[in-house]
Formats: structure tokens, sequence, C-alpha cells
């Protein structure tokens, strides 16, 4: 979005919006592991310590399956003055003045490139110290160019903001 008209027509359109975790993505992560958990049990000859690591295993693909669906527990939300990823009841949030830069990614490496081993990185400098913000856009319903696709104009938007005052001042 480089015309200015642009960006002015896209920023019109900018609301806060809030994501919430996506159900279809939290049944098919506990159906999976489940599964590979259940297989484990199943296949290896019975062990107490076993049985009790597989148990404690999948309760927390259950937990991890429930706090995705659960109000307010995982979401991304994002307004015209910050960018918020909360992921099970932890806040992280950022201003969109301090975003240097939204990419998509692959996770730790492209060894596996498949559509879900891609990631959202936000990277921004606060305090000084540059950082990055990531989250996996399937856990919240979106692909990783529909997530660049939602970010980027909130960005632009800031940009756009940040420049007018200056450009109000060369022009008087």
């Amino acid at each position: 979005m480089s015309d200015i008209a642009e960006v002015q027509k896209a920023a019109s359109r900018l609301r806060p919006l809030m994501l919430p975790g996506s159900a279809a993505f939290a049944i098919t992560y506990a159906g999976f592991f489940s599964t590979l958990i259940l297989l484990g049990l199943i296949t290896l000859p019975f062990n107490p310590f076993l049985a009790v690591g597989g148990g404690a295993a999948f309760a927390a693909v259950m937990c991890m399956a429930i706090a995705t669906v659960a109000p307010r527990a995982t979401y991304l939300e994002f307004d015209h003055d910050r960018f918020t990823r909360c992921l099970f009841f932890r806040k992280l949030s950022v201003a969109w003045k301090d975003v240097t830069g939204i990419r998509a990614d692959w996770f730790a490496s492209a060894t596996f490139p498949i559509a879900w081993n891609r990631q959202v990185l936000v990277d921004f400098r606060a305090g000084g110290v540059d950082d990055t913000l990531s989250f996996f856009p399937h856990q919240f319903g979106l692909s990783d160019d529909q997530a660049l696709d939602l970010l980027t104009p909130y960005l632009e938007n800031v940009r756009y903001r940040s420049l007018r005052p200056q450009d109000e001042a060369v022009a008087a």
C-alpha cells in the first residue's frame, strides 16, 4: 500500500478486531496428539511410569485444547494503537508505533515446508531492544497470508499517521 489514497481508504475501514482461538484447530490438535499418546500406551509394554506419563500428557493436550477455545484465554486483538496476543491467559501487547515489520516464516526451519508450520512474526523495538512477537495463524483460523493481509493495514495506518504532522509542518 504505497499510495496514500489506498492507505486512507484502508484506515477508514479499520476497526478494533478480536480473533478468538479456533475450535477446529483445538479439536484437530487434541485428536491428533491424543491418538499418538493412545498408540504409545497400547504398543508399549505395561509400565506404571509410562502409564502415568501418558495420562499426564493426555491431560496436558486436553488442557491446551480447552484453553484454546475458552473465552478470553487465547486470542489476537488489534486496534489503531496496539496489537495484542494472548496465549493461555498470558497477554503480550505491542504498540503499532514500535513495530518495525511483519513477516511470515517457517517455525524453527524450512525442514518441514507444510502450511501449518508457518508462523507470523511481528518485529518491534521497545525500550531500545529489538524483539519479536510470534503466533501460529492456524490457531486463530487464518493462513499466514490472511494474517499478513489483516495486520498490514493497521501498521500502514500508524506509519501514515506518524508522517502526517511532519508533512503539515513542511507545507507551512
